[in-house]
């Protein structure tokens, strides 16, 4: 007979999953095709495991991106310092790019410079303040002259996480903008990410972009809704201030947000006048929709400056005559984070159904060894989920697994131990760690 304490654990588990483990799953292993002169790195892990690749990149505390390369197969990893044993270097290629520097580049005189920056997936996890600053990081500490004068933002994202905007905007509105042109290139930007881009005073798009549908939702007791009430009206508020700090008309990201009529007048010299209603000669959007623009209608009425499909076509959009990228460290980042996140949530997911059978194994166990062994084994796999979710932290806010929740299951999971299995035999009744 399975005891109480494990039924009541295996309920909350179920109750758990079924709340906090909503997002995508996200492959982490790319095929590509590798060249001969590949670099190949060793890392001798301290359990004795070896593995062979390209270190991509190295943090201070000596936590390493690796790319494991076996044959034509490429998979990102985040190998932390306290797992290292040894590191051996490939020095077999002269010219090799050593993680965290910049690959050095020629810059013609009088060229402008132009960092890229991509911000891409769900608008919290993956499209991250946190991760932003990372990567600008690295861009204010190149030399002077070859620090980036112009950032673009390229966003293609459905959305996300609005606590996140209300980190992202002012710090692109207060640190980047004062210090660099920021320029937002949209391929999609929905919602969250449309309201990112907000803030930036110049927006390009690539031909079929989209942007706008930032209708907000909540989760309550009855399921996720529409946001409404006094939470809108903060939320529309807050939006106002963020197209005063884009320079575009309140009206228009109103729009996007609730149902409401919208029209304009555009006279001869381009200057738009907005209205809430109909009266306007161009009608815009009508009070039974919420405002998505595409690529044509953004630059007609002035939300975007241009349409760009490639980096020379948005250089030529931007006025630019000579230019050259910098900066590619900072996007790298990027591209290692998102590949470091969709890895932890792959592997938090399998970890956590992992924990759950160890646990429904344990009620069903038919003597106390094989209840502690299985108890132990729960008890494992969630010490893997909390190294995971220090790899990943941008995950402990958005799947809700803080510390006091990992602490809290461990906690239930060691309760049951000392609860032990009644139905079985003899044993220790301690877990087998």
């Amino acid at each position: 007979m399975q005891n109480p304490k494990g039924r009541i654990m295996m309920h909350r588990l179920h109750n758990m999953l079924r709340t906090i483990l909503t997002m995508a799953v996200v492959a982490a292993v790319t095929l590509v095709g590798v060249a001969s002169s590949f670099a190949m790195d060793k890392v001798t892990l301290k359990d004795g495991t070896v593995l062979q690749g390209e270190i991509t990149r190295e943090m201070d505390d000596g936590t390493l991106f690796f790319t494991i390369v076996i044959g034509e197969l490429r998979q990102p990893r985040v190998i932390m310092a306290s797992d290292i044993a040894s590191v051996e270097r490939d020095a077999s290629i002269e010219e090799r790019q050593r993680p965290g520097r910049e690959r050095r580049v020629e810059i013609p005189d009088g060229a402008t410079r132009v960092a890229f920056i991509t911000l891409e997936e769900m608008v919290g996890p993956f499209f991250n303040t946190n991760a932003l600053k990372e990567s600008v990081r690295l861009l204010d500490e190149l030399p002077e002259n070859e620090r980036p004068q112009i950032i673009v933002l390229w966003i293609d994202s459905g959305g996300g996480a609005l606590i996140e905007l209300t980190r992202i905007a002012p710090y692109i509105q207060n640190d980047l903008k004062p210090k660099y042109r920021v320029v937002a290139w949209i391929k999609t930007a929905i919602s969250a990410a449309a309201m990112t881009a907000w803030v930036c005073e110049e927006i390009y798009m690539m031909p079929g972009a989209a942007i706008g549908s930032n209708t907000a939702y909540m989760s309550g007791p009855g399921g996720t809704q529409a946001m409404e009430g006094e939470a809108l009206e903060q939320l529309l508020i807050w939006m106002e201030r963020v197209s005063e700090w884009g320079r575009k008309h309140p009206f228009v990201m109103r729009a996007m947000q609730v149902y409401m009529d919208l029209s304009a007048d555009i006279d001869e010299q381009g200057r738009i006048t907005w209205r809430d209603d109909l009266r306007g000669e161009h009608i815009v959007n009508t009070k039974n929709r919420i405002l998505s623009m595409d690529s044509i209608q953004a630059v007609r009425f002035g939300v975007a400056q241009g349409v760009a499909q490639t980096k020379e076509d948005l250089a030529k959009a931007m006025g630019l005559t000579e230019w050259v990228e910098v900066g590619h460290a900072a996007d790298e980042y990027q591209q290692e984070f998102r590949r470091n996140v969709g890895t932890a949530q792959v592997r938090i997911n399998e970890l956590f159904a992992r924990m759950n059978a160890a646990i429904n194994a344990a009620g069903s166990a038919p003597n106390q060894r094989e209840y502690d062994r299985q108890i132990s084994q729960a008890l494992r796999f969630l010490n893997e989920i909390r190294s995971w979710l220090r790899r990943a932290p941008s995950l402990v806010e958005y799947t809700g697994l803080t510390p006091d929740v990992i602490r809290e299951i461990e906690r239930d999971i060691r309760e049951m131990t000392r609860g032990g299995n009644r139905g079985g035999g003899g044993g220790s009744g301690r877990p087998g760690l």
